[in-house]
């Protein structure tokens, strides 16, 4: 039986985790590491806050968007997820 992707993250050395991560932030965001990492230190560009969790904000073709707390993401997923309702509750 083959193992999930996500079973071996304990067991991968520093350098291939490093490599990993990398390659998963490149593929997902256009960011190298470094630069995931700097803007995950910046306050959210939506409340302006700095929390535990940043995350970085993406469209689904893997364009970086903005950082944004974990609570301003969720929010703001919400809202994209409910659009057409909202657009027609506003036209009424």
């Amino acid at each position: 039986m083959p193992k999930s992707k996500f079973t071996n993250n304990n067991t991968l050395s520093p350098a291939k985790r490093e490599t990993q991560l990398r390659y998963d932030v490149k593929k997902k965001y256009g960011l190298t590491l470094e630069r995931a990492r700097e803007l995950r230190k910046q306050p959210c560009e939506i409340c302006g806050t700095r929390a535990k969790k940043m995350v970085i904000d993406h469209v689904v073709d893997g364009s970086y968007r903005g950082i944004l707390c974990q609570q301003c993401n969720v929010r703001l997923g919400w809202l994209e997820s409910k659009k057409k309702q909202i657009l027609l509750y506003l036209s009424e």
